[in-house]
């Protein structure tokens, strides 16, 4: 878990954060190396700080396993007692389950945060709170188009790829394949391999329309100096960009 947080502070303070702050490498402000750069300050300064956040998130999966534990020895018991344990520990774990995602999902932003500002995970995480009751409602809008169009375009390479695979066993008339035993297992494998990749790319673009997100927050009048033509579009879509987000 740690390790895709690192990856996800590496992308926002490396190729995202350093565009949208310092505009593309032709106009000579960007560093020459901010990916390797953002990966050494994820991985030393801030590693800390990503680590604390991951340890609340593993907390909360050890109270869940807690709970199922619980779950299954009420429902061993045959007592009615056991019965009733058994419930609670299941409303119990449904609850911690809503907590972690919540937490998860907020996690995310916190993140950025410390991978654009170098913040430790409470500031990070008070402004993100700061962030989320001015933008809460965008933010949630703005992920959920987001991963929504993504998922598709996995489901769209997944079915190409399986496609693939069934006119390679057409064609080619493999010897392990003569009866057709193993046409649908792999247009199976090659469904889940390509959307798995398809997935695995998206998360980089996730993870930077997020942090474009976080600095139209924070900073909106960067982008407005640096490319006002987008910085137009944008706030003629998203009037509440030009404000800001308070700060305390």
């Amino acid at each position: 878990m740690t390790i895709s947080n690192v990856a996800l502070a590496t992308l926002a303070g490396g190729p995202f954060g350093s565009w949208y702050y310092f505009g593309p490498r032709e106009q000579g402000l960007m560093l020459k190396h901010p990916t390797l750069g953002a990966f050494l300050r994820a991985s030393t300064l801030s590693l800390g700080s990503i680590a604390f956040g991951s340890l609340i998130v593993t907390i909360l999966e050890i109270i869940r396993l807690l709970l199922r534990a619980v779950q299954n020895a009420g429902s061993d018991d045959n007592s009615g007692i056991g019965a009733v344990v058994a419930v609670l520990a299941c409303c119990a774990d449904c609850l911690v389950g809503c907590i972690e995602g919540m937490v998860q999902y907020f996690n995310r932003y916190a993140y950025i945060e410390i991978a654009l500002y170098g913040k430790p995970y409470i500031r990070a995480a008070k402004d993100t709170w700061r962030l989320f009751k001015d933008r809460g409602i965008d933010a949630l809008v703005n992920d959920s188009l987001v991963s929504m169009t993504l998922t598709w375009g996995a489901y769209a390479v997944g079915l190409m790829c399986s496609l693939f695979g069934f006119l390679y066993l057409r064609y080619t008339h493999p010897s392990y394949n003569e009866s057709g035993q193993y046409t649908a297992p792999v247009m199976l494998f090659s469904f889940v391999i390509g959307a798995q990749l398809h997935l695995t790319l998206a998360s980089a673009i996730e993870a930077g329309v997020s942090t474009i997100f976080v600095g139209l927050g924070e900073d909106p009048g960067v982008l407005a100096i640096r490319a006002p033509e987008l910085f137009g579009m944008i706030a003629d879509r998203y009037p509440r960009v030009v404000e800001g987000v308070p700060r305390v």
